[in-house]
Parts: structure tokens; C-alpha cells; sequence
């Protein structure tokens, strides 16, 4: 349930920088890179510091 919640968050996050990216055309000092950026490597950060769950993947 929480990694579907996280899966459907990053997907819309993804996507709405990408469409305020193209609306900007690509511009570096607009809004949709810096989001991008930010939120896929707090997602990376997160995933690696996560602990690995053992329990939930041997059922």
C-alpha cells in the first residue's frame, strides 16, 4: 500500500515537471528542473537509506 502510494506520487510528480518543463521550453532557471532534480534525488537518497524490509518479501 505505502510503496503504491509512493510509486502514483513520484509518477505525478514526474509528469507535472515535465509539463511545466515543456511550458517553459526547456528553460534552466524555471521551476520544472529544479523540482525534477530535487525530487528524484531525495527519492534516491530515501531508497538507499531505507532498511531493507525482509519480512514483506518472503510472504
Amino acid at each position: 500500500e505505502y510503496i503504491k502510494f509512493y510509486v502514483w506520487g513520484t509518477l505525478v510528480i514526474y509528469i507535472a515537471s515535465f509539463v511545466i518543463m515543456v511550458a517553459e521550453d526547456f528553460a534552466c532557471d524555471g521551476f520544472g528542473m529544479p523540482l525534477f532534480l530535487i525530487w528524484y534525488f531525495a527519492t534516491f537518497s530515501l531508497l538507499l537509506l531505507a532498511p531493507p524490509d525482509s519480512n514483506s518479501l518472503n510472504k
